[in-house]
């Protein structure tokens, strides 16, 4: 079997859309650089170019109605297409971990902090945690209790959802 061989079936395996995506997020990338006069492919421009190149494009892409990305989509989704592609193009470095694209880490991460501060974080409508007051209602009404299996079930849910709260509250100290 040649190398050829090979990589046929690596690329007959691929995910399709995840092909497909990672080629419409390059595109968006290559666009923007159309917008600074760059020509050249994205995997043909030098490392310290391209981090700048990135930096600008974290803090101006939007999506196709104009608005903000979700905070997660731009490091999870374009970021990880942005990898795909240049690591299957043999690029230099890495876009995540480099030293070279530590420029790119700070922006991103500054931009992810403004989208959560404008409320574009991935969890808008989080549920909240209960008050002790709500909790003693909720008994009051029999809809938590230990009688029935589903005033059971009701208080076992609300008592883990009451702990998942405090535990998130102490990871985030």
């Amino acid at each position: 079997m040649d190398a050829g061989s090979v990589d046929n079936f690596i690329a007959e395996q691929e995910n399709k859309a995840t092909l497909q995506k990672t080629q419409r997020d390059v595109k968006l990338l290559q666009t923007f650089l159309g917008t600074r006069n760059e020509l050249r492919k994205v995997e043909e421009i030098p490392a310290l170019e391209l981090n700048e190149y990135i930096c600008e494009f974290i803090i101006s892409v939007r999506t196709k109605d104009g608005k903000d990305y979700k905070p997660s989509s731009l490091r999870r989704s374009l970021f990880a297409s942005f990898e795909r592609h240049l690591k299957k193009n043999s690029y230099s470095a890495r876009t995540m971990n480099d030293l070279v694209f530590e420029k790119r880490r700070k922006a991103l991460l500054q931009k992810q902090k403004e989208l959560k501060k404008k409320e574009k974080g991935n969890r808008p409508n989080a549920s909240i945690a209960l008050t002790s007051d709500e909790f003693n209602t909720l008994y009051e009404k029999g809809l938590l209790n230990t009688r029935n299996p589903e005033a059971l079930l009701n208080t076992l849910c609300r008592v883990k959802q009451h702990y998942a709260f405090w535990a998130q509250r102490l990871t985030r100290t």
